[in-house]
């Protein structure tokens, strides 16, 4: 992205409303960098590093990761990418929130602008008790809506996909107390400061998309996205990387 072009975006959603599908082609199509924490998190686990050591207890019983690990997992990748990234996963707590403003603003940045995906708790709970995902490649299957051409078996790779185990049905209802009890607030702590669309994810992920980028085009930030004394101001107009949707 050029100079005049930095966006710093977050994306808000419960587990299975579509957050991460979105954030991954949002961050394409604005040309962002996609930084989703879940991700972070499990790549530290497969290399088997002490912090992904340390994140495997919560990890496996569907717990948020300690802000102490996801602090020292997220914000240096956060910092690499302060130009114009999309944030999934990160913050999930107003204590994470108020942490990365802080970071931002040793360097005069800020977040310009938090997505809030939602979906009914209903659908969240069929969506996840029904995703599967190729342990090789990461791709992500549902049984009933983007099922495999193979019963339980990966269109690419050819090997048996799996259910995450933070997919599992108690695994799901601890997700969505966290949920509530730590990441909704933060729709709030950012509709304070102006910084908060809401969109609904019901529907195909292409529909999903056109909302967003829609809401995006029509949106006018206000004097309320500053910071203090040089803040450096967003800039929305949108030029698009142009992809197919």
């Amino acid at each position: 992205m050029n100079e005049s072009s930095h966006n710093r975006f977050v994306i808000l959603g419960p587990p299975g409303a579509g957050k991460g599908t979105q954030g991954k082609i949002l961050a394409e199509t604005l040309g962002l960098r996609h930084i989703a924490s879940g991700d972070l998190v499990r790549q530290h686990q497969a290399n088997e590093t002490t912090l992904g050591i340390a994140s495997q207890t919560y990890y496996s019983m569907g717990l948020l990761v300690p802000d102490v690990i996801t602090f020292q997992i997220v914000l240096p990748e956060v910092l690499k990418a302060a130009d114009g990234f999309l944030l999934d996963g990160f913050p999930r707590n107003i204590h994470q929130a108020e942490r990365l403003d802080q970071e931002l603003k040793l360097k005069n940045l800020q977040v310009d602008l938090t997505l809030l995906i939602t979906a009914p708790e209903e659908e969240i709970m069929h969506r996840l008790a029904n995703r599967r995902v190729c342990p090789t490649c990461k791709r992500v299957y549902h049984k009933q809506s983007a099922a495999p051409v193979v019963d339980n078996v990966c269109d690419n790779c050819q090997v048996p996909l799996l259910q995450r185990k933070d997919d599992t049905l108690d695994a799901i209802k601890i997700r969505m107390e966290e949920y509530h009890a730590q990441t909704l607030p933060l729709a709030q702590y950012y509709r304070s400061q102006n910084k908060l669309m809401e969109v609904s994810g019901l529907g195909e992920v292409q529909d999903v998309l056109h909302r967003i980028l829609g809401c995006l085009q029509e949106y006018q930030p206000s004097e309320t996205f500053a910071n203090g004394p040089g803040a450096q101001q967003p800039n929305l107009s949108l030029s698009f990387k142009k992809r197919p949707v």
